[in-house]
């Protein structure tokens, strides 16, 4: 397993890309969604899901890009799904 750390978005927050045999999982996209298809079209690797920790606008700004890009879906804690 590998992970990848991007700092992402206007507050720099921290993605990570958590990655194994060409699938990952994309946690906390906060912006910037070309770097992150840049990465995994690089290294060819398939996005199964995006999970977030919350529902901060630094945690969320790429989600709309991506859930499109990939037609993945998006999980998130019941409490911050709203």
């Amino acid at each position: 397993m590998d992970i990848e750390r991007m700092s992402l978005g206007p507050l720099g927050t921290n993605c990570y890309l958590v990655y194994d045999n060409q699938q990952a999982l994309i946690i906390d996209p906060g912006g910037e969604s070309a770097k992150i298809i840049h990465f995994l079209s690089e290294k060819n690797i398939e996005p199964l899901a995006i999970l977030l920790t919350h529902g901060h606008f630094d945690h969320i700004g790429a989600v709309d890009d991506l859930r499109k890009y990939y037609k993945v879906e998006v999980y998130i804690h019941k409490l911050e799904a709203s």
